[in-house]
């Protein structure tokens, strides 16, 4: 593992580690101030935080019970057996205060060539077109009706999904103990986990929202009234609709089912950010859009060598 930097991975409200002292004493062992250069430690050090990083990460997703008893598989299961591996440890920066965090993440290994057959594996993808329909199509309407827009953000969306089929998983962590477990939730890895976690948020805006599947384009669910309309991108959601459905109905029903996060934009100067553009509304009436720095500075490096 090595260290790295994200600056949405960790969370300080983590109901797991809210609700367990142990958990959150182990989280402070792997916490360190975030001075110029990351944390250096020796080896056995390393290997000891690396160890503790494994076990917080397996007691979480035993929590949410994604990790459940190997003995929920049974024996005469033709279901899938996976290995489960460690990715590599984050750096971490949270509101005002900044951190080196060292900790796991485990996703499940699953290759192709296990079972060549299996086929529709993948959920419809949004486009760079659409991305750019919708936000217009919310200007033209905005100037004669109250409405908003709005991105989401589903956090850990794979792991409130559950396994369709019976799947085991083995691991062996960084101390060298080597654990079995049966999957209750769909983990990161799995081949058909976007598609899974398409159908349940699907399910999930048909059944409690009465949202209807836009045909020619799958990513796109609407009210029959028209009051709202969503795209979806894996676990990423642009709305726009009536303000009173979407701050007042859309959105509370979305947060008790799911931890999400929520930018809009009803107002000139509110900005959102969506797929690493960032939107924002002016006062002479324009929306734009502007593409993240990162791929400005990667074609430069592309193209001066």
């Amino acid at each position: 593992m090595t260290w790295s930097y994200d600056d949405q991975f960790f969370q300080e409200d983590d109901p797991c580690l809210a609700g367990d002292a142990n958990m959150s004493k182990t989280m402070n062992q792997l916490t360190f101030p975030h001075p110029a250069k990351e944390p250096e430690v020796s080896a056995d050090e390393l290997l000891r935080l690396d160890a503790l990083a494994d076990q917080l990460e397996l007691q979480r997703l035993e929590r949410l019970q994604v990790l459940q008893s190997p003995d929920a598989v049974p024996p005469t299961s033709k279901g899938s057996a996976l290995d489960l591996c460690a990715l590599g440890a984050r750096n971490a920066i949270q509101r005002a205060r900044q951190y080196w965090l060292r900790r796991s993440r485990f996703v499940a290994r699953e290759c192709a060539w296990l079972e060549p057959g299996r086929e529709n594996l993948f959920s419809p993808a949004s486009g760079s077109i659409i991305s750019r329909v919708l936000p217009t199509v919310f200007l033209e309407r905005r100037e004669k009706e109250n409405m908003v827009m709005a991105s989401l953000d589903v956090r850990d969306a794979l792991l409130t999904v559950k396994q369709e089929r019976d799947t085991s998983v083995h691991t062996t962590d960084a101390s060298g103990t080597t654990r079995s477990f049966s999957l209750g939730k769909v983990l990161p890895g799995q081949r058909d986990g976007s598609l899974l976690w398409y159908r349940a948020i699907t399910s999930f805006l048909k059944s409690k929202l009465d949202l209807e599947e836009h045909t020619p384009y799958p990513c796109i669910f609407r009210s029959k009234d028209g009051s709202c309309v969503v795209m979806i991108h894996v676990d990423v959601l642009l709305v726009f609709g009536k303000r009173d459905y979407v701050l007042g109905k859309f959105l509370p029903e979305l947060k008790a089912a799911y931890d999400i996060s929520v930018q809009h934009i009803e107002k000139p100067g509110d900005e959102l950010t969506f797929l690493n553009r960032r939107y924002a509304l002016h006062d002479d009436g324009r929306l734009t859009i502007q593409t993240h720095e990162k791929h400005i500075t990667q074609l430069f490096a592309v193209c001066l060598g």
